[in-house]
């Protein structure tokens, strides 16, 4: 109908199925322990570094970054199946 978007609505929940996870844990990219631990820790200091230049837009948005890809590789982590 007029009001659930039709094919188009479709084809962007679809979509929007296919992009959930921005960081997957499980990607064969992230399988060497390291690459998760680079991934991770990269924002967070370079979100130090902005905070010490004084540019706190950019550093909040490297920290959250930083916490984020933390807490999905490293404390959730890949799956064990």
């Amino acid at each position: 109908g007029p009001l659930d978007g039709g094919a188009r609505g479709d084809a962007w929940r679809q979509k929007g199925a296919a992009m959930k996870k921005i960081l997957d844990a499980n990607d064969p990219f992230f399988k060497p322990v390291w690459r998760r631990w680079a991934t991770s820790v990269f924002p967070l200091l370079w979100g130090g570094v902005e905070v010490y230049t004084g540019s706190t837009g950019w550093a909040i948005l490297f920290l959250i970054a930083g916490v984020y890809a933390l807490y999905t590789l490293i404390i959730v982590g890949p799956s064990t199946e």
